[in-house]
């Protein structure tokens, strides 16, 4: 069995006397990029599709140069594969790292199945496939990977396997596995000494890592292997900032070749209080990190590790004399709890300077301009003969427009926006002289656990849901590889209607703390792009007459049927946030809604415009005329509208038939019993119909209520007393406490939205103290025995959105 899950090196390609058809074909198709052929790439593959042809490592060789014309030529609709493939086959995590928003209530235990990998027979024309090489979960975990691995094996022998993981349940029989038939594993170690790394990845021991890695490397030698290939991953705080240049030592120890250092993004501080906190940022103290980085770099020469990408920029922070305080083994501000973080004692002597990067200067030609030059001189015939002999490139898709790009004298280069802070991605390409276009959507296919898609690891949202289908199917414009979106995504690279996210990956660190409000930007507008395309896809034709609305919608007035018939201005934003809105939230085209809100004037019609039926439900006879006038104003004919007038569901029937979906205003909860609320409403859900609540009250808000009205506020008081589990009318709720809430009323969290919410933000330097601390400041407060607990409110849920499904 040696060696069947590896492909063959294609530097043995070469045997044209195979039997197999397409073996013989791709031997005869001229290989010199100067002659064009991508007609002849694509005729190949179609035809291997429609005739199933044999696995081969010569169908992935053919895959790869029709991939790099199409990126080449800008091409939307493809006829190739992707060349990388990561899937998630498990979500289950043994480590709870300390920097990672992975929550264990938030696993759906789901996994990727035989069936799917049965049919996924396209997988023969990919050159790697990564299990968990994207998402969060530990793909040793999965309970079935060595039959995983067996049928990925039968499906596509010349796939190049690897894998991302903790390396900690590396089993005996997964690492001869593993030894034998994998290229690549990128191993998350994130430490260099045994207290840092037990703390950063809790529960893990450090010496079962250490004695998985060694049995690896015992491994590899005896089946005489120079694979896999082994990478490092190290996330990077001032917990283990100190010890990194100590790391290359113990990664040469194993084998290692690469390591891969990145800065600490801080995760959501949702259901755990021991994550590490924004503190703990490594920008925070630029000058500290400089030195170790320098450190660093001597040590990774002096072991022959390679750094696999330029280290965190810095040099936008250090022109500050000195950093904003360095971290101790006492200061327990930078993580959200009370454990202690260790680092090294001491300084050290900073090291020379490092060289700045250049400024790059303006360019007279924007980026399309560019790409549009490169494209028509590489295609002139009569420029052939200027070309120099090309030998057969390794199709990354951008080798091709870096010849085009040279030989016509075409300058490749783009103001960086900020002088200093440059991304990552325009320094690949910057360094390597190429046209600055992302080959990501023509190559790269991520794939999580809800077969929800990327085409790279920082995109700004999920794109549309993958089929495991086969290899006849996979191009249809139903599943997402030739989506409409993912056309235009790939269409409008280099052009000024590229998707503005794209742009900013170019331009600009997106990692970097202090160009987070352009990548919010960025993100917002991509995401309007996005509902453009999927709503216009959607075949619904929008009832109501909202686009014949003149004005600007949050100018728009109508005369209401109230008693004294005043006029009244509805919205409050432009008509693009509240459908933008709706579809976000999954309410576009769901069928049949139920809305319950103490002011449906909102987003009743906007439900309304995008969906068969809504039913609004309200308590107040005000709101229900103004919701009224609306509807009847737009002339909206799909609606029922019920005037909730007793305190129980069970008194207000609201219709006969089962709902797809409730939208249920959080404020609901402040008047009335969330028991009778929960217990009631998922009985008018289909089975598996959702439920979206919207801002219900968080402890922060209660608080908030208390504090602004002293000792009028007993009854808030008394709830805080209770705590979450007071169901009661005026409770509330918190993200952490969502998921246990949710299995009394027999619903289930929806796993594809977490919940979220906002929260108080007080002062940065805010001490933080557990609910119950607070509760009892605010009790000394309202008794006048103690000072106000204002500050204290830093990170409390003011308001808590979650979505559940019926079971």
């Amino acid at each position: 069995m040696k060696g069947v899950y590896s492909r063959p090196e294609f530097s043995s390609l070469g045997d044209s006397g195979s039997s197999d058809p397409f073996v013989k074909r791709f031997y005869d198709i001229d290989k010199d990029i100067r002659h064009l052929n991508y007609e002849d790439w694509k005729n190949f593959i179609e035809d291997a599709v429609s005739e199933d042809a044999c696995a081969s490592a010569e169908l992935i060789e053919a895959n790869e140069m029709l991939a790099a014309w199409e990126t080449s030529l800008g091409i939307g609709k493809v006829a190739s594969f992707p060349v990388s493939v990561s899937a998630n086959i498990t979500d289950v995590c043994n480590a709870r790292c300390n920097f990672c928003a992975y929550l264990p209530e938030r696993v759906s235990n789901q996994k990727l199945s035989y069936e799917q990998l049965q049919r996924a027979d396209w997988l023969k024309f990919c050159r790697s496939f990564t299990p968990n090489g994207g998402g969060l979960g530990e793909p040793f975990a999965h309970p079935k990977i060595l039959e995983i691995l067996e049928q990925l094996r039968s499906t596509a022998p010349y796939l190049s396997l690897g894998s991302v993981t903790n390396g900690s349940i590396m089993r005996p029989e997964v690492t001869d596995i593993v030894a034998q038939y994998f290229s690549y594993l990128y191993v998350s170690v994130n430490a260099a000494r045994k207290e840092t790394y037990e703390w950063t990845m809790t529960p893990l021991k450090w010496e079962r890592f250490i004695a998985n890695m060694d049995r690896l490397n015992d491994s590899k030698k005896r089946y005489g292997r120079e694979r896999p290939w082994l990478r490092a991953g190290y996330v990077v705080h001032s917990g283990n900032l100190d010890e990194l240049p100590e790391l290359p030592s113990l990664l040469h120890r194993f084998g290692f070749r690469d390591l891969n250092v990145n800065p600490m993004v801080p995760p959501p501080q949702y259901g755990r209080n021991h994550l590490l906190t924004e503190k703990a940022s490594i920008f925070r103290t630029p000058h500290r990190a400089n030195t170790i980085f320098r450190q660093l770099e001597q040590e990774c020469a002096r072991n022959n590790i390679s750094i696999t990408k330029p280290l965190p920029s810095l040099e936008k922070l250090l022109g500050a004399p000195v950093d904003k305080g360095v971290p101790t083994q006492d200061d327990s501000v930078i993580i959200a709890s009370d454990k202690p973080i260790y680092t090294a004692s001491g300084g050290s002597t900073e090291l020379e300077k490092p060289v700045a990067p250049r400024k790059l200067h303006n360019s007279d030609q924007n980026l399309s301009d560019i790409v549009a030059a490169a494209k028509a001189e590489f295609a002139r015939k009569e420029s052939r003969k200027k070309y120099p002999p090309v030998s057969l490139p390794q199709a990354t898709g951008l080798n091709i427009a870096k010849i085009a790009a040279s030989y016509s004298d075409i300058e490749s280069t783009l103001s960086s926006g900020d002088d200093v802070s440059l991304s990552y991605e325009w320094s690949i390409f910057d360094r390597q002289n190429l046209v600055p276009v992302c080959w990501a959507p023509w190559r790269a296919l991520k794939i999580n656990i809800f077969s929800q898609t990327q085409v790279c690891c920082n995109f700004f949202r999920k794109l549309p849901s993958f089929k495991w289908t086969n290899a006849k199917s996979f191009h249809n414009e139903e599943n997402m590889w030739n989506h409409p979106y993912m056309q235009h995504l790939r269409a409008t690279m280099g052009t000024p209607e590229e998707v503005p996210y794209c742009t900013l990956c170019k331009a600009t660190d997106k990692r970097h703390l202090k160009n987070d409000d352009e990548k919010r930007s960025a993100m917002q507008t991509s995401q309007k792009t996005y509902y453009e395309i999927i709503s216009g896809l959607s075949g619904i034709k929008p009832q109501g007459r909202f686009d014949e609305i003149e004005s600007p919608l949050y100018r728009w007035e109508i005369t209401s049927s109230l008693p004294d018939k005043r006029t009244v201005s509805p919205y409050s934003k432009e008509l693009s946030y509240y459908r933008y809105a709706i579809f976000q939230h999954g309410f576009h085209n769901v069928g049949r809604v139920l809305i319950f809100a103490r002011v449906p004037a909102i987003w009743a019609p906007f439900l309304a415009e995008v969906n068969e039926f809504v039913h609004i439900l309200t308590p107040l006879h005000g709101q229900s005329l103004i919701v009224q006038d609306i509807l009847q104003t737009l002339d909206f004919d799909n609606y029922k509208l019920t005037l909730f007038e007793h305190q129980s569901l069970e008194d207000n029937p609201t219709h006969p038939d089962l709902y797809d979906a409730i939208w249920l205003d959080g404020m609901i909860f402040e008047s009335y019993n969330r028991d009778d609320i929960l217990f009631g409403l998922p009985k008018q859900l289909k089975k598996g119909g959702k439920l979206r609540v919207i801002q219900a009250p968080g402890i922060g808000k209660l608080a908030d209520i208390i504090l602004s009205n002293g000792k009028d506020s007993q009854q808030h008081l008394e709830t805080l007393r209770n705590g979450v589990q007071f169901s009661g009318k005026g409770s509330f709720f918190t993200q952490s406490g969502v998921l246990s809430m949710l299995k009394k009323y027999d619903l289930s969290l929806n796993k594809m939205m977490p919940p979220s919410g906002s929260r108080m933000t007080v002062s940065e330097n805010t001490e933080k103290i557990s609910e119950a601390e607070f509760i009892e400041k605010l009790e000394h407060f309202i008794c006048g025995s103690g000072a106000n607990p204002e500050k204290y409110l830093a990170g409390m849920d003011r308001t808590v959105s979650f979505a559940a499904l019926a079971v």
